[in-house]
């Protein structure tokens, strides 16, 4: 039976992926370990909701956990569109070399009066207050 249970243990062992301790998106865009494009879920673009597509992919060859924090600031590139912030936290586990698009629900700020459209890019603005740090996280793998 104890032979059953190490063999067990070390086959998921096997198969289950190393992930380091996750870093900020920040952090991992300063040192260059993932690439980030943003532009508006062209299912769902808008004011409010699930409005907003993250294009991640891990440029290095190790495993990548990476932190996508509450009240992100996103800024619209089309100048007369409305900026958004990320309403909820993800931590997103990227196997080397993967991409993954992600979709967050996000609201609009008043910039001007047009709501964003599906062929919208964003920026990273500011980064949140550590106010929204306290807020139970969404795990994506």
């Amino acid at each position: 039976m104890f032979q059953k249970i190490m063999l067990g243990s070390f086959m998921v062992g096997m198969l289950l992926p190393n992930f380091v301790s996750a870093i900020s998106l920040s952090q991992a865009l300063d040192q260059g370990t993932i690439a980030l494009h943003i532009t508006a879920n062209p299912k769902k673009a808008g004011h409010t909701g699930a409005c907003v597509l993250f294009h991640l992919k891990n440029l290095s060859a190790q495993n990548a956990s990476i932190e996508i924090p509450c009240g992100l600031s996103l800024h619209n590139l089309r100048l007369p569109a409305q900026d958004l912030i990320v309403l909820e936290p993800m931590l997103v586990k990227l196997l080397p070399h993967q991409q993954k698009e992600l979709i967050l629900n996000a609201v609009c700020t008043e910039k001007q009066q047009s709501s964003p459209s599906a062929t919208d890019t964003f920026s990273l603005g500011h980064l949140p207050s550590p106010a929204f740090e306290d807020y139970p996280k969404n795990y994506i793998n």
